[in-house]
């Protein structure tokens, strides 16, 4: 999966015959697409988790495709948030997106889904349409299924405080069994969904969806 590269600093001579710092490539980049904003649709990439940084149960995490047993589908049909990639609480019409899958051996599996979106994206309002679409599953036995087989049975739960009021959490799963945490941050033009599905419930998924709002405040205000 290719990575934004870095942004630059150049110099311009200006019509006057004077000498100045061009502006930084995201502001350049923001002149030159006025709809797409703060955060920029190469920089989708940069939402995401990069080699090393994440540490799962004193496991350091590295990069793996679990497509084969990713959910694809659920019943009842109108609660499928536990699908990651492809989920429907990801607002649609995104201009970029990029995902990034990691495990360790076989005992933890965390997704990333950044999107991101035009200058007119309101993410409060999406947000708000995603945790009214949570809240009418939860408590609800939802079956999770792949393109594999049979179904897995679990429950679907509101998560604990996420820390912000830009993100939501939630879960689905069975205790002490397979349980997998979602998060879902909303802020300037980009959302990223995470996803861990674990056996022992270890992961500070918290702490992973308030890093990416971190992330999403530094890519749009680079000067700070």
């Amino acid at each position: 999966m290719s990575r934004a590269a870095a942004l630059l600093l150049g110099l311009a001579l200006l019509a006057s015959g004077c000498e100045r710092p061009a502006p930084a490539r995201h502001e350049t980049a923001q002149a030159q697409a006025p709809d797409v904003g703060p955060i920029l649709p190469a920089e989708a990439p940069e939402l995401l988790s990069k080699p090393g940084e994440l540490v799962i149960g004193g496991t350091q995490a590295h990069q793996a495709d679990f497509t084969h047993s990713v959910y694809t589908h659920a019943d009842p049909a109108q609660c499928p948030f536990m699908v990651a990639e492809e989920s429907p609480i990801l607002p649609k019409g995104p201009i970029a997106r990029n995902s990034a899958w990691w495990g360790t051996n076989g005992t933890h599996t965390v997704i990333e889904v950044a999107s991101v979106y035009s200058r007119g994206f309101d993410a409060a309002a999406a947000l708000a349409e995603a945790r009214q679409r949570l809240a009418a599953c939860y408590g609800k036995r939802v079956d999770a299924f792949t393109d594999r087989g049979p179904g897995e049975p679990g429950m679907f739960q509101q998560g604990p405080e996420a820390g912000t009021a830009n993100a939501q959490l939630w879960s689905w799963g069975r205790a002490n069994v397979w349980t997998c945490a979602y998060g879902l941050v909303a802020k300037y033009n980009a959302v990223v969904l995470a996803a861990a599905c674990e056996q022992r419930g270890d992961f500070d998924l918290r702490a992973l969806v308030l890093a990416k709002e971190r992330r999403m405040d530094q890519l749009a205000h680079p000067q700070v």
